[in-house]
């Protein structure tokens, strides 16, 4: 049975920022997470625009999979795409990863 704050976002769309709209959702409350957040490369096309957040060091990102870990369900799925060109760099991560407690990668394979 729902609560009457999970039923709040059911057939919602929620727009906002990630790390703050997961906050106020409850725990383990979510089956399915796609995400395509910035590849944190710097990207600039033809005409010099940019996309947000894909500068810096990337600060954010271990606060937002934290939090989509604490409101998947288990045995739910969260997938993340992120650029193909780092994905053979030492040290990288495989593209196919669950979360630990503390929202840190654990390389699956295929």
């Amino acid at each position: 049975m729902r609560t009457e704050r999970q039923n709040a976002f059911i057939n919602t769309v929620i727009n906002g920022d990630c790390i703050e709209v997961m906050r106020r959702l409850p725990w383990a409350s979510v089956d399915f997470i796609l995400t395509d957040p910035p590849y944190l490369v710097n990207y600039r096309d033809r005409t010099g625009r940019t996309v947000a957040n894909d500068a810096g060091d990337g600060a954010w990102l271990k606060p937002a999979f934290r939090e989509m870990h604490r409101v998947l369900r288990p045995d739910s799925l969260a997938v993340s795409f992120y650029g193909w060109n780092k994905a053979d760099l030492p040290g990288s991560r495989s593209s196919a990863t669950s979360c630990s407690a503390s929202a840190t990668p654990r390389p699956r394979g295929f």
